[in-house]
């Protein structure tokens, strides 16, 4: 019991450096369009890892981590709960804020930005809730002419 809860801190652990050190420009590295090595501290694990939480969930990807650890620190008291509970309802905080995040994008617009998520100039278009958000949630736009 104790050997598998140190296991997943330690993994946790990575998937919070991965999420904290993510680059923008980390998935034109893995892709091959420019060389070099990704800037995310985990290296290629890291970089894809992150990418694929941030471009499914968006902002919400700072709280995967974050929970992570709540719960591997949970599992170390008395009385830690069940771990199937744990997942159920990390699924619905995460769907409940990819939800919030993909409807009102504009709030977000500064860290989409910087995430490469999206443009300052065309804040209705970013990813804060991830793609998950835009298909879900996001509010319609109707403007065809986007001035790059």
């Amino acid at each position: 019991m104790k050997v598998k809860a140190v296991v997943f801190f330690v993994i946790t652990l990575f998937l919070m450096l991965a999420v904290l050190s993510y680059n923008r420009m980390d998935s034109a590295v893995l892709s091959g369009g420019i060389g070099g090595s990704p800037h995310n501290w985990i290296g290629h694990a890291g970089a894809w890892c992150s990418i694929i939480l941030f471009h499914l969930i968006g902002v919400a990807a700072y709280l995967v981590p974050l929970m992570l650890i709540i719960r591997s620190l949970r599992i170390f008291t008395p009385g830690a709960g069940k771990t199937s509970s744990f997942c159920g309802g990390m699924l619905l905080v995460l769907a409940g804020c990819v939800l919030l995040f993909g409807l009102a994008p504009e709030p977000f617009a500064p860290i989409t930005d910087y995430l490469g998520l999206g443009r300052r100039q065309v804040p209705q278009l970013a990813l804060s809730g991830g793609v998950i958000g835009q298909v879900l949630a996001a509010p319609a736009f109707e403007n065809n002419t986007i001035n790059v």
